[in-house]
C-alpha cells in the first residue's frame, strides 16, 4: 500500500488542486483552438466545447481550497501572529508570480508581437500590446485595480482577490472559531452587497475583475464567501459534523462525489458552485475511490506545482501560438504548450516555490509567538472506514508541521 508523502494528511487534496489547475490549462486551450480553427470535428467538437467551460469553476475550486487549508493551518496555531501570517502568504505568492510575470514579460519583449490579425482575436488582445516596466511592475503587485493589469496573463485576476482574502483571513478566522453565526452572516453580507454592487455597475456573472476601486471591492466581497465556505468545510471536519451519516460503502461514496462534481460543471450560478465544491471538499476528505484517485502520482504531481502552471501556462500558450501556429498550426500548438507549461511549472516549483516557502516560514518565526496546541484533529470514524476493496485508503499517522505550507492541505489524523 502506498503511503501518504507526508504521514497524516489526506494528499487527495492535493491532487485536486492538481485537478483543477489542469482543467483550467484545458480550459485556455480548448478555447484558443475553437477561436482559431474553423473545421467541424464532428462528435469532438461538443467535447471541446465542454473542456473550454472548465476553467472558471476551477478557480472557484481553487478559493474554497484556500480558504480551507489556511484555516486548517491556523486551527493548528501556525499563524497566531498576523504578521508572522502575512508574511509566509507573501513568500507564498510573490516570488512564483514575480518570477513568472518577468519571464513572462521577457518572452514579449523577445517577441515584440505587432500584427496579430492571423491569431485569436483573444490572444490578440492579451499579447500583441505595448507592455512597459511601469505596467509590469503594477501587475507584480497584485493591486488589481486597472483592467489592463489583467490583460497580460488573464489568470491573475484570482491572485488579487487571493492576497485581499489573506489581508482580512486572521480576522475572519477568528470570527469562524468563535461563532458559525457570525462567519455564516459575514459571508452572506459579503455575497449580497458584493452581488447589488456589481449590478448597479453594470457587470455580468462571471466576474473576474474590476477596473476601478469600487468594482474591485464588489468583485473581493462577492468571492469572499468560497473561501469562508472553505473555512467552515474545515471546521465541520474539526468538530465531526455528519460523520455518522456518512455511508461507509465505497460506490455509494462514489456516487455522491460524481453528482456534485457534475452539479458543479453544469450550474450557471458561482455561489452554488462554490457550495457544491464546498461539499466535494467535505466528501473527498471523508475517504472512498475519489480520495484513492486523487492521491495517485499524475494529480500529486500536478498539485505540487499547480500554483506555479497556473501562472505561466497562458503566457507559454501566447507566446508559442505566436511563433509557431504560422508554421505548425494551431492543433500542434494548443497539444505542445500545455507540455511545455507543466515542465516549466514543476522546475519553478522545485527552484523557486520551495525554497520560498521556507524562508518565508524562517523569517515569519521571527515575528511569531509562542506556538499554541494544535486545536485541529481529524478521526476517521466507523462511517468512514473503507468498505472491502482493493483501493487503498490513507494512512494515519501525525502530520509533518514542516510540511504544512508546500501542498494544497495538511490535515492531522490521530
Amino acid at each position: 500500500m502506498r503511503t501518504a508523502r507526508s504521514q497524516g494528511h489526506f494528499e487527495s487534496l492535493d491532487g485536486l488542486r492538481g485537478a483543477a489547475a489542469l482543467a483550467v490549462v484545458i480550459h485556455h486551450s480548448a478555447n484558443v483552438y475553437l477561436d482559431t480553427e474553423t473545421r467541424n470535428l464532428g462528435l469532438f467538437t461538443p467535447v471541446l466545447h465542454a473542456l473550454a467551460r472548465l476553467g472558471h469553476p476551477a478557480v472557484l475550486l481553487f478559493f474554497v481550497l484556500s480558504g480551507f487549508v489556511l484555516y486548517v493551518s491556523f486551527l493548528r496555531g501556525h499563524d497566531r501572529s498576523y504578521r508572522s501570517f502575512l508574511l509566509r502568504r507573501i513568500f507564498r505568492l510573490y516570488p512564483a508570480l514575480i518570477v513568472a510575470v518577468a519571464g513572462a514579460a521577457l518572452l514579449h519583449w523577445l517577441q515584440s508581437p505587432r500584427d496579430c490579425s492571423a491569431f485569436d482575436p483573444w490572444v490578440a488582445s492579451c499579447w500583441c500590446h505595448d507592455l512597459t516596466v511601469g505596467g509590469t511592475l503594477r501587475i507584480m503587485s497584485l493591486l488589481g485595480l486597472r483592467a489592463e493589469d489583467n490583460l497580460f496573463n488573464p489568470v491573475l485576476w484570482s491572485l488579487f482577490i487571493e492576497m485581499r482574502f489573506s489581508i482580512v483571513f486572521m480576522l475572519l478566522a477568528a470570527l469562524c472559531q468563535r461563532s458559525w453565526i457570525i462567519i455564516i452572516g459575514i459571508g452572506a453580507a459579503s455575497y449580497l452587497v458584493g452581488a447589488h454592487l456589481l449590478a448597479r455597475l453594470g457587470y455580468h456573472e462571471p466576474f473576474l475583475m474590476g477596473d476601478s476601486l469600487p468594482s474591485a471591492t464588489a468583485v473581493t466581497l462577492f468571492y469572499l464567501p468560497s473561501f469562508i465556505l472553505g473555512m467552515l468545510v474545515a471546521d465541520f471536519l474539526r468538530k465531526r459534523v455528519g460523520y455518522k451519516y456518512w455511508p461507509k460503502a465505497n460506490w455509494i461514496k462514489l456516487g455522491i462525489v460524481a453528482s456534485l462534481t457534475a452539479l458543479g460543471l453544469a450550474a450557471n450560478s458561482d455561489i452554488l458552485r462554490e457550495f457544491v465544491f464546498s461539499a466535494i471538499i467535505f466528501c473527498i476528505c471523508l475517504g472512498g475511490w475519489f480520495d484513492a484517485l486523487l492521491r495517485s502520482r499524475p494529480f500529486l504531481f500536478l498539485g505540487r506545482a499547480s500554483y506555479s502552471l497556473y501562472l505561466i501556462h497562458l503566457p507559454i500558450l501566447f507566446a508559442m501560438t505566436y511563433w509557431l501556429q504560422p508554421k505548425i498550426g494551431i492543433a500542434a500548438v494548443v497539444l505542445i504548450a500545455p507540455v511545455v507549461s507543466v515542465i516549466v511549472a514543476r522546475a519553478m516549483y522545485s527552484l523557486i516555490e520551495v525554497p520560498c516557502i521556507s524562508a518565508g516560514r524562517t523569517v515569519a518565526g521571527l515575528f511569531a509567538r509562542r506556538p499554541l496546541a494544535s486545536d485541529f484533529a481529524l478521526r476517521e470514524s466507523t462511517a468512514v472506514v473503507q468498505s472491502n476493496s482493493h483501493v487503498p485508503r490513507p494512512s494515519d499517522g501525525a502530520i509533518s508541521k514542516h510540511q504544512s505550507d508546500l501542498t494544497a492541505s495538511r490535515l492531522i489524523v490521530t
